[in-house]
């Protein structure tokens, strides 16, 4: 397997595994002790950067599922398109809970380092999920 595979298949266990099924270990066992999360949840770095997403998009959208749309890796990082669907049973971004079905899609990008990932920035179209919740 080469390392761009390799990297592919630690980005689909971290949003099947870690996002869809709620296992925090993963971040454990993939998100390196300076991983950094620009954008995201958090100020906390490392694998409680990655746990606190996992909690807090959980909490809001209890039955959320992650689809991996598209991914392309080169060297160290991996792209990657996917779209999150669920409904809104929690509190997000200070709006509460509305019990509205959502569809929210990103790009971000992973960069990896010796089998872990240490960096993840992207777009992710919180606007549109805001409009989706009423909020806008």
């Amino acid at each position: 397997m080469t390392v761009t595979s390799a990297n592919k298949e630690l980005v689909r266990r971290l949003y099947l595994e870690g996002l869809n099924a709620g296992d925090e270990s993963v971040a454990d066992e993939l998100v390196a002790d300076d991983f950094v999360n620009e954008g995201g949840f958090t100020d906390a770095k490392g694998p409680e950067a990655f746990k606190v997403t996992i909690r807090r998009m959980r909490a809001s959208f209890p039955d959320l599922e992650y689809s991996l749309e598209e991914m392309i890796a080169e060297e160290d990082k991996v792209a990657v398109r996917w779209t999150m669907h669920g409904t809104h049973r929690g509190a997000y971004l200070g709006v509460e809970p509305t019990g509205r079905r959502i569809r929210l899609q990103a790009l971000v990008i992973l960069i990896f380092r010796d089998g872990k990932v240490v960096g993840r920035r992207g777009i992710v179209d919180q606007f549109g999920l805001l409009k989706q919740l009423g909020a806008v």
